[in-house]
């Protein structure tokens, strides 16, 4: 795997080793990050270019200070991750998983905000958000088949007030008794 940081500067290359290569794009001077380990699936950076993430085939998910290489956040993300991609304001990570599911992280706490799950059995192959951060597309491979999934990432908030505000954002008007009981079940109020 092959990254170039926004500003073209440096380049990151995800070995078999489980390692991390940081070549500035003068080709000089090599870094590498981490110790050998399961093999490095993903690499890719944030808009600003100030973090970095990889996936490694352990199930980890780490989060990378640009500047310095120093980690900043592993996450156990899931068994066989196969890409890890920032929202564009850099607060999460999507990850495609190999056990058919698409996790969403908080980048700063590492918490899971919410899995997104195949429609069919398969392997996610890749995730990632749309450029305004709204809209998450995951690839789905199954046998020789596959599909494309596409979803809200708005969803993928951590605070029950905030999902609370979007829901009154999007419901214009009262709901009717059947539809409370429809939709809301289990909810008092």
């Amino acid at each position: 795997m092959v990254a170039f940081s926004p500003s073209g500067r440096q380049i990151l290359l995800g070995d078999y080793n489980g390692q991390v290569l940081v070549l500035p794009a003068t080709g000089r001077k090599v870094r590498v990050l981490g110790p050998p380990g399961p093999r490095i699936s993903d690499v890719e950076f944030n808009k600003s270019g100030s973090e970095f993430v990889t996936a490694s085939a352990s199930g980890v998910v780490t989060v990378w200070a640009a500047r310095d290489g120093r980690p900043l956040l592993s996450i156990d993300a899931c068994p066989s991750p196969n890409t890890a991609s920032f929202s564009p304001d850099g607060s999460k990570i999507v990850v495609a998983c190999g056990d058919g599911s698409a996790p969403v992280f908080a980048v700063v706490t590492g918490r899971q905000l919410t899995v997104l799950s195949a429609a069919s059995a398969g392997t996610v192959s890749s995730a990632a958000f749309s450029p305004d951060g709204k809209t998450i597309v995951t690839a789905v491979d199954v046998g020789d088949a596959g599909g494309v999934q596409i979803w809200n990432s708005e969803l993928a908030i951590p605070s029950l007030p905030a999902l609370e505000r979007l829901a009154e954002q999007r419901v214009t008007r009262k709901l009717t008794a059947a539809e409370r009981k429809e939709y809301l079940t289990g909810i008092s109020g």
